[in-house]
């Protein structure tokens, strides 16, 4: 029942969120990012450890190779009061990546991947082994044009700071106006600034994280069915899209779970414990 969840969240670090969400009293999801935290979340049994930046890493791996079923995911996991984000699919060739903290790692490595050319541009020259870097922040051109930004076909902004984010973005465009831009969003705040950008896409991990745990809370099996999406194909997702176009449009479908029984359900309990579809 909603009255026996227990919600906790603390601030531990500059841009990492250490939140022990229980979804019942027996039940604990932990959201933090790093490796150490990782391992000490799945020591306390958790269930649920939501990464928002692996999980756009492999948004955007999917959004790159299998852009049927990249939409597929994108429109089954819209809460159902949220429309639809068109998907545009990134294309393929050089990417420049500001910012090499945790997100920029995790979207660097889907880019290469999928056999994407990678350059990364940050001031920490510590934080770079095994990547070709620049150094500086991707604020003022120099760097952007170190970076071969002319050649680019896109641009990631990912630092923990929105002001630096969107004069990444600007800056870029300035220089490149065909370039395809994902951002990274810290503050709700600052919503309006970045609906004025349109970037193609935009990562925001507190909202990666709400709407992993309202999934969870609506429709627990759905992870599990979009996981076997994974694996079915573009063909198939396309003609998953169909049905759901015809019948929904452009709104986000409701989702809900339901217990099936004997009693409540008897023909389809009796279908499915026969082997039926």
């Amino acid at each position: 029942m909603l009255t026996e969840q227990r919600w906790a969240f603390n601030v531990c670090g500059l841009d990492a969120v250490d939140g022990l969400v229980n979804l019942s009293p027996n039940r604990r999801n932990h959201d933090r990012t790093d490796q150490q935290c990782l391992q000490q979340a799945a020591s306390f049994g958790t269930d649920h450890i939501i990464d928002p930046f692996s999980r756009f890493g492999a948004f955007l791996e999917l959004a790159l190779s299998a852009p049927a079923t990249h939409r597929l995911v994108s429109w089954l996991t819209t809460p159902s009061d949220q429309p639809v984000a068109s998907a545009a699919r990134p294309p393929r060739g050089h990417w420049l990546v500001v910012g090499y903290g945790r997100f920029g790692r995790a979207v660097t490595q889907a880019l290469r991947s999928q056999g994407h050319d990678v350059t990364v541009v940050d001031p920490d020259e510590t934080s770079l082994p095994g990547v070709r870097a620049i150094t500086g922040t991707g604020t003022e051109p120099e760097p952007l044009l170190a970076g071969g930004i002319m050649q680019c076909v896109g641009v990631v902004a990912g630092t923990e700071d929105d002001i630096t984010n969107l004069s990444v973005a600007v800056t870029a465009r300035e220089l490149n106006d065909t370039l395809f831009t994902v951002v990274r969003q810290n503050l709700e705040a600052n919503e309006a600034l970045f609906r004025a950008l349109a970037p193609d896409m935009v990562m925001m991990p507190s909202r990666i994280i709400a709407d992993a745990c309202l999934a969870q809370l609506r429709a627990p099996h759905l992870e599990t069915f979009l996981t076997g999406a994974r694996t079915q194909g573009d063909a198939w997702a396309s003609t998953v899209l169909a049905q759901l176009d015809a019948m929904l449009g452009s709104r986000a479908p409701t989702l809900w779970s339901v217990v099936l029984t004997a009693s409540a359900s008897p023909a389809l309990h009796a279908a499915l414990c026969a082997g039926g579809a």
